[in-house]
Protein backbone atom coordinates (compact mmCIF):
# COMPACT_ATOMS: atom_id res chain seq x y z
CA UNK A 1 0.00 0.00 0.00
CA UNK A 2 2.84 2.37 0.87
CA UNK A 3 4.57 1.60 -2.42
CA UNK A 4 1.31 2.22 -4.26
CA UNK A 5 1.01 5.63 -2.61
CA UNK A 6 4.62 6.38 -3.44
CA UNK A 7 4.02 5.39 -7.06
CA UNK A 8 1.63 8.35 -7.41
CA UNK A 9 4.55 10.70 -6.86
CA UNK A 10 7.07 8.71 -8.87
CA UNK A 11 6.60 10.79 -12.01
CA UNK A 12 8.89 13.60 -10.89
CA UNK A 13 11.85 14.01 -13.27
CA UNK A 14 14.94 12.27 -12.02
CA UNK A 15 16.97 15.42 -12.69
CA UNK A 16 14.97 17.30 -10.04
CA UNK A 17 15.80 14.80 -7.32
CA UNK A 18 18.79 16.73 -6.11
CA UNK A 19 18.21 15.95 -2.44
CA UNK A 20 20.49 12.95 -2.57
CA UNK A 21 21.10 9.97 -4.79
CA UNK A 22 20.68 7.57 -1.87
CA UNK A 23 17.21 8.96 -1.11
CA UNK A 24 16.26 8.74 -4.77
CA UNK A 25 17.32 5.09 -4.92
CA UNK A 26 15.80 3.99 -1.60
CA UNK A 27 12.84 2.39 -3.41
CA UNK A 28 12.72 0.91 -6.90
CA UNK A 29 9.14 0.38 -7.99
CA UNK A 30 8.50 -3.05 -9.62
CA UNK A 31 7.33 -3.25 -13.20
CA UNK A 32 6.12 -6.87 -13.34
CA UNK A 33 4.13 -9.20 -11.04
CA UNK A 34 7.20 -11.43 -10.72
CA UNK A 35 9.19 -8.53 -9.30
CA UNK A 36 6.43 -7.87 -6.76
CA UNK A 37 6.40 -11.53 -5.71
CA UNK A 38 10.19 -11.56 -5.32
CA UNK A 39 9.90 -8.57 -2.99
CA UNK A 40 7.13 -10.17 -0.94
CA UNK A 41 8.90 -13.54 -0.44
CA UNK A 42 11.40 -11.71 0.22
CA UNK A 43 14.13 -12.51 -2.29
CA UNK A 44 14.60 -8.92 -3.42
CA UNK A 45 14.07 -5.79 -1.37
CA UNK A 46 13.48 -3.08 -3.95
CA UNK A 47 10.17 -1.95 -2.42
CA UNK A 48 11.71 -1.47 1.01
CA UNK A 49 15.48 -1.34 1.54
CA UNK A 50 15.36 -2.68 5.11
CA UNK A 51 13.51 -5.91 4.29
CA UNK A 52 16.84 -7.64 3.64
CA UNK A 53 17.19 -7.90 7.42
CA UNK A 54 13.95 -9.90 7.60
CA UNK A 55 15.35 -12.35 5.07
CA UNK A 56 18.47 -12.75 7.21
CA UNK A 57 16.30 -13.34 10.30
CA UNK A 58 14.21 -15.96 8.50
CA UNK A 59 17.32 -17.80 7.37
CA UNK A 60 18.87 -17.54 10.84
CA UNK A 61 15.67 -18.87 12.44
CA UNK A 62 16.06 -22.06 10.43
CA UNK A 63 19.62 -22.58 11.66
CA UNK A 64 19.10 -21.25 15.17
CA UNK A 65 17.81 -24.49 16.77
CA UNK A 66 20.95 -26.29 15.57
CA UNK A 67 23.09 -23.43 16.84
CA UNK A 68 21.42 -23.57 20.27
CA UNK A 69 21.85 -27.35 20.41
CA UNK A 70 25.56 -27.11 19.56
CA UNK A 71 26.11 -24.27 22.02
CA UNK A 72 24.42 -26.01 24.94
CA UNK A 73 26.29 -29.26 24.29
CA UNK A 74 29.64 -27.45 24.22
CA UNK A 75 32.04 -26.51 27.01
CA UNK A 76 33.97 -23.25 27.30
CA UNK A 77 36.65 -24.08 24.74
CA UNK A 78 34.21 -25.35 22.14
CA UNK A 79 31.99 -22.32 22.66
CA UNK A 80 34.95 -20.08 21.92
CA UNK A 81 35.59 -22.15 18.81
CA UNK A 82 31.98 -21.66 17.65
CA UNK A 83 32.25 -17.92 18.19
CA UNK A 84 35.64 -17.73 16.47
CA UNK A 85 34.46 -19.75 13.45
CA UNK A 86 31.36 -17.58 12.95
CA UNK A 87 33.52 -14.46 13.28
CA UNK A 88 35.83 -15.91 10.63
CA UNK A 89 32.87 -16.45 8.31
CA UNK A 90 31.81 -12.85 8.84
CA UNK A 91 35.28 -11.63 7.93
CA UNK A 92 35.47 -13.81 4.79
CA UNK A 93 31.90 -13.24 3.55
CA UNK A 94 30.79 -9.63 3.33
CA UNK A 95 27.05 -10.17 3.01
CA UNK A 96 24.31 -12.79 3.38
CA UNK A 97 23.66 -14.89 6.49
CA UNK A 98 27.26 -16.07 7.24
CA UNK A 99 28.30 -12.44 7.70
CA UNK A 100 25.78 -11.97 10.54
CA UNK A 101 25.65 -15.44 12.11
CA UNK A 102 28.09 -14.63 14.94
CA UNK A 103 25.62 -12.05 16.25
CA UNK A 104 23.24 -14.85 17.19
CA UNK A 105 26.11 -16.66 18.92
CA UNK A 106 26.83 -13.50 20.93
CA UNK A 107 23.19 -13.55 21.98
CA UNK A 108 23.62 -17.08 23.33
CA UNK A 109 26.77 -16.01 25.15
CA UNK A 110 24.91 -13.19 26.89
CA UNK A 111 22.61 -15.71 28.55
CA UNK A 112 25.66 -17.55 29.91
CA UNK A 113 26.88 -14.30 31.50
CA UNK A 114 23.62 -13.44 33.25
CA UNK A 115 24.87 -14.66 36.64
CA UNK A 116 28.18 -12.81 36.44
CA UNK A 117 28.39 -10.25 39.24
CA UNK A 118 29.05 -6.70 38.20
CA UNK A 119 29.24 -3.63 40.41
CA UNK A 120 27.13 -0.58 39.66
CA UNK A 121 30.21 1.44 38.71
CA UNK A 122 31.33 -1.28 36.29
CA UNK A 123 27.86 -1.45 34.74
CA UNK A 124 27.90 2.29 34.11
CA UNK A 125 31.33 2.09 32.50
CA UNK A 126 30.18 -0.70 30.18
CA UNK A 127 27.03 1.25 29.32
CA UNK A 128 29.09 4.34 28.43
CA UNK A 129 31.36 2.14 26.31
CA UNK A 130 28.32 0.68 24.54
CA UNK A 131 26.91 4.14 23.80
CA UNK A 132 30.30 5.27 22.54
CA UNK A 133 30.45 2.30 20.17
CA UNK A 134 26.90 3.11 19.07
CA UNK A 135 27.89 6.67 18.18
CA UNK A 136 30.97 5.37 16.37
CA UNK A 137 28.79 2.97 14.39
CA UNK A 138 26.29 5.67 13.48
CA UNK A 139 28.55 8.58 12.60
CA UNK A 140 31.96 7.22 11.69
CA UNK A 141 31.78 3.65 10.38
CA UNK A 142 29.38 3.56 7.43
CA UNK A 143 28.04 0.79 5.28
CA UNK A 144 28.35 -2.92 5.97
CA UNK A 145 31.86 -4.18 6.53
CA UNK A 146 33.25 -6.59 9.11
CA UNK A 147 34.51 -3.75 11.33
CA UNK A 148 31.36 -1.62 11.04
CA UNK A 149 29.00 -4.51 11.76
CA UNK A 150 31.21 -5.85 14.56
CA UNK A 151 31.20 -2.48 16.34
CA UNK A 152 27.41 -2.22 15.97
CA UNK A 153 26.95 -5.78 17.23
CA UNK A 154 29.16 -5.24 20.27
CA UNK A 155 27.34 -2.02 21.09
CA UNK A 156 23.98 -3.77 20.93
CA UNK A 157 25.23 -6.76 22.94
CA UNK A 158 26.58 -4.56 25.74
CA UNK A 159 23.40 -2.48 25.89
CA UNK A 160 21.24 -5.61 26.04
CA UNK A 161 23.46 -7.22 28.67
CA UNK A 162 23.49 -4.17 30.96
CA UNK A 163 19.78 -3.38 30.67
CA UNK A 164 18.75 -7.03 31.07
CA UNK A 165 20.98 -8.08 33.97
CA UNK A 166 22.65 -5.03 35.58
CA UNK A 167 20.45 -2.06 34.75
CA UNK A 168 21.24 1.03 36.89
CA UNK A 169 18.23 2.30 38.82
CA UNK A 170 18.06 5.61 37.02
CA UNK A 171 18.13 3.95 33.61
CA UNK A 172 15.58 1.35 34.71
CA UNK A 173 13.19 4.08 35.86
CA UNK A 174 13.66 5.90 32.56
CA UNK A 175 13.09 2.77 30.46
CA UNK A 176 9.98 1.97 32.53
CA UNK A 177 8.19 5.16 31.50
CA UNK A 178 4.97 4.28 29.67
CA UNK A 179 5.58 6.56 26.65
CA UNK A 180 9.04 5.10 26.16
CA UNK A 181 7.77 1.54 26.50
CA UNK A 182 5.12 2.27 23.90
CA UNK A 183 7.75 3.68 21.55
CA UNK A 184 9.58 0.40 22.04
CA UNK A 185 6.50 -1.47 20.85
CA UNK A 186 6.37 0.73 17.76
CA UNK A 187 10.09 0.51 17.05
CA UNK A 188 10.04 -2.37 14.60
CA UNK A 189 7.16 -0.94 12.57
CA UNK A 190 9.01 2.39 12.58
CA UNK A 191 12.10 0.66 11.26
CA UNK A 192 10.12 -0.94 8.44
CA UNK A 193 8.25 2.17 7.27
CA UNK A 194 10.63 5.08 7.83
CA UNK A 195 12.46 4.66 4.52
CA UNK A 196 9.15 4.55 2.62
CA UNK A 197 7.92 7.70 4.37
CA UNK A 198 11.16 9.58 3.65
CA UNK A 199 11.23 8.45 0.01
CA UNK A 200 7.58 9.47 -0.47
CA UNK A 201 8.12 12.93 1.04
CA UNK A 202 11.11 13.52 -1.22
CA UNK A 203 9.02 12.53 -4.23
CA UNK A 204 6.20 14.82 -3.11
CA UNK A 205 8.63 17.70 -2.66
CA UNK A 206 10.14 17.24 -6.11
CA UNK A 207 6.72 16.71 -7.73
CA UNK A 208 5.69 20.16 -6.49
CA UNK A 209 8.99 21.78 -7.44
CA UNK A 210 10.24 22.28 -3.89
CA UNK A 211 13.65 20.94 -4.86
CA UNK A 212 14.13 23.12 -7.94
CA UNK A 213 17.30 25.15 -7.91
CA UNK A 214 18.94 23.17 -5.14
CA UNK A 215 22.47 22.45 -6.23
CA UNK A 216 23.76 18.97 -5.45
CA UNK A 217 26.89 20.57 -4.04
CA UNK A 218 24.93 23.03 -1.90
CA UNK A 219 26.27 22.96 1.66
CA UNK A 220 22.77 23.60 3.08
CA UNK A 221 21.48 20.39 1.48
CA UNK A 222 22.11 18.53 4.74
CA UNK A 223 19.84 21.00 6.56
CA UNK A 224 17.12 20.59 3.95
CA UNK A 225 17.38 16.81 4.17
CA UNK A 226 17.12 17.07 7.97
CA UNK A 227 13.99 19.19 7.65
CA UNK A 228 12.49 16.49 5.44
CA UNK A 229 13.37 13.83 7.99
CA UNK A 230 11.31 15.57 10.69
CA UNK A 231 7.94 15.22 8.91
CA UNK A 232 9.04 11.74 7.87
CA UNK A 233 9.46 10.94 11.57
CA UNK A 234 5.92 12.13 12.33
CA UNK A 235 4.40 10.26 9.38
CA UNK A 236 6.25 7.08 10.29
CA UNK A 237 5.09 7.26 13.92
CA UNK A 238 1.46 7.58 12.78
CA UNK A 239 1.80 4.66 10.36
CA UNK A 240 3.60 2.59 13.01
CA UNK A 241 0.81 3.22 15.52
CA UNK A 242 -1.83 2.09 13.01
CA UNK A 243 0.18 -1.00 12.06
CA UNK A 244 0.73 -1.85 15.73
CA UNK A 245 -2.97 -1.60 16.58
CA UNK A 246 -4.51 -3.20 13.53
CA UNK A 247 -1.82 -5.63 12.32
CA UNK A 248 0.69 -6.52 15.03
CA UNK A 249 -1.65 -6.91 18.00
CA UNK A 250 -4.27 -8.99 16.10
CA UNK A 251 -1.46 -11.13 14.66
CA UNK A 252 0.01 -11.74 18.12
CA UNK A 253 -3.40 -12.64 19.54
CA UNK A 254 -4.09 -15.00 16.63
CA UNK A 255 -0.66 -16.64 16.92
CA UNK A 256 -1.05 -17.22 20.64
CA UNK A 257 -4.50 -18.67 20.09
CA UNK A 258 -3.15 -21.12 17.53
CA UNK A 259 -0.29 -22.01 19.88
CA UNK A 260 -2.67 -22.75 22.77
CA UNK A 261 -4.90 -24.83 20.50
CA UNK A 262 -1.96 -26.91 19.23
CA UNK A 263 -0.53 -27.43 22.72
CA UNK A 264 -3.95 -28.38 24.05
CA UNK A 265 -4.40 -30.87 21.23
CA UNK A 266 -1.08 -32.59 21.87
CA UNK A 267 -1.36 -32.51 25.66
CA UNK A 268 -4.81 -34.10 25.71
CA UNK A 269 -4.75 -36.92 23.13
CA UNK A 270 -7.29 -38.98 25.05
CA UNK A 271 -9.99 -36.37 24.53
CA UNK A 272 -9.61 -36.68 20.80
CA UNK A 273 -10.06 -40.48 20.93
CA UNK A 274 -12.97 -40.28 23.35
CA UNK A 275 -14.94 -38.02 21.04
CA UNK A 276 -15.03 -40.81 18.46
Amino acid sequence: AAAGFANYFAQAPESSLVFSNWIRDLIILPHTPIQVIRDLIPVDYNLNPVVWTIRIEIEASILYPLLVFAWRRSAGGWKLAILASTLGLSWLIHNELPHYLYMFVVGLALADLRDMRLRVHGARILLCLALGLLLMSGFWLRGHSFTADFVAAMSSALIIYITAYHCPRGLLAFLSLKPLRHLGRLSYAYYLFNAIALWSLVRIATAYGLGQGWSVGDASQILRATLLMMPALVVTLVVSELVHRYVEIPSIVFGRGVQRAVLRRFSEPSLGRASH
